[in-house]
């Protein structure tokens, strides 16, 4: 699994999901207590593996240890970011049967949105998010940007076109998300 990681399969990343992401769940689940927030730290740390898998020593101890390692630090960083910002969050009841390959396909949607927005210039990453993602309207959006309400809408124009090319480029069909 781990040469299939390094090379970029995303085959790989399915194994990696399937084999690995109950036991994380489960490790997660019981330190936060908290479903959604490790569904969360469960997405970071495969996609910390993924993009870490090249470096991956394994005369430093087993792969398996090394991604249970990665779901700790995770863990323990999301903790730190709580307790700085607490939030209110409610009590979800962790639904352990979850069809694994929905579990995958969201990961994997998840991480291609993320590495298309990635590509976007920052101020087009700030409009998307408000306007899509936070649902703000444009006159909200553009107040708490401190522009001209026309701007943010160019903004979102152009940030659109500008995804829709990263989806292309990354090999993604827009219909397909």
């Amino acid at each position: 699994m781990l040469a299939e990681l390094r090379s970029g399969s995303p085959d790989a990343v399915r194994a990696l999901y399937a084999g690995y992401g109950p036991g994380i769940f489960g490790f997660v689940f019981r330190r936060t207590g908290d479903a959604e927030l490790s569904r969360e730290i469960v997405q970071d740390v495969m996609t910390s593996v993924w993009r870490s898998a090249p470096r991956f020593d394994a005369s430093r101890g087993s792969f398996r240890a090394w991604i249970f390692e990665i779901a700790r630090n995770a863990t323990t960083d999301a903790g730190r970011r709580a307790a700085a910002r607490p939030r209110v969050v409610a009590e979800i009841v962790p639904d352990i049967a979850a069809d694994a390959s929905d579990e995958v396909e969201s990961f994997l949607r998840t991480t291609l949105i993320r590495t298309a927005l990635e590509r976007l210039p920052r101020e087009h990453r700030d409009v998307l998010d408000l306007v899509y993602f936070r649902q703000l309207t444009v006159t909200e959006a553009a107040a708490r940007l401190r522009i001209p309400e026309g701007t943010v809408k160019s903004r979102c124009f152009y940030a659109m076109k500008n995804l829709r090319t990263a989806f292309r480029e990354l090999g993604v069909v827009t219909g397909d998300l």
